[in-house]
């Protein structure tokens, strides 16, 4: 008798967990066919790059300002969306060189820019600086991939500082 009741509870148990799980998906379906959720894209499985790989011509988009592209670089990739009172903005660049003078240009033009490196990181090779400006904060990784350096600007600006300097110009 006590081992039918035991049975019969982790019976039920497992009935909740696959209606738990089924309610879910369905759930989970209804938001993305109404458009409120985009499904999980799996990120796929990028080769190393390499110089023959390096783009000739810029994607569209825009440098930032204050945070000049490395000389000889292309733009692969420009992003820039709104959130809240901030403006997002993520570009990324590659270039064949060595990751020591990269490093040292960006370096040099934290200082002649008047960015303040809030952090600083050295993980597997890759520098991640965490860099402050006027209200502005931006991540920059530089990271080697192969034969190219891979740099990627991730940067929020506040909309009343973008308005400011629209109205300077």
């Amino acid at each position: 008798m006590k081992g039918l009741s035991i049975l019969g509870i982790f019976l039920a148990g497992l009935l909740l967990l696959g209606v738990g799980f089924a309610a879910g998906a369905a759930w989970t379906e209804q938001r993305q066919a109404a458009g409120q959720v985009a499904p999980d894209p799996i990120a796929p499985i990028t080769p190393p790059l390499t110089e023959s790989m390096t783009p000739s011509s810029d994607v569209p988009g825009a440098d930032v300002p204050g945070l000049p592209r490395y000389p000889g670089s292309n733009r692969v990739e420009y992003r820039q969306n709104l959130a809240g009172d901030f403006q997002e903005t993520e570009v990324e660049y590659v270039v064949a060189d060595e990751i020591s003078v990269v490093h040292d240009f960006y370096r040099d033009v934290f200082d002649q820019e008047g960015w303040r490196v809030a952090d600083l990181g050295v993980y597997q090779g890759e520098w991640t600086f965490f860099v402050i400006k006027d209200g502005r904060e931006a991540l920059m990784e530089i990271e080697s991939r192969g034969t190219l350096i891979e740099i990627e600007i991730e940067i929020n600006e506040p909309l009343s500082a973008l308005g400011d300097a629209s109205a300077d110009n």
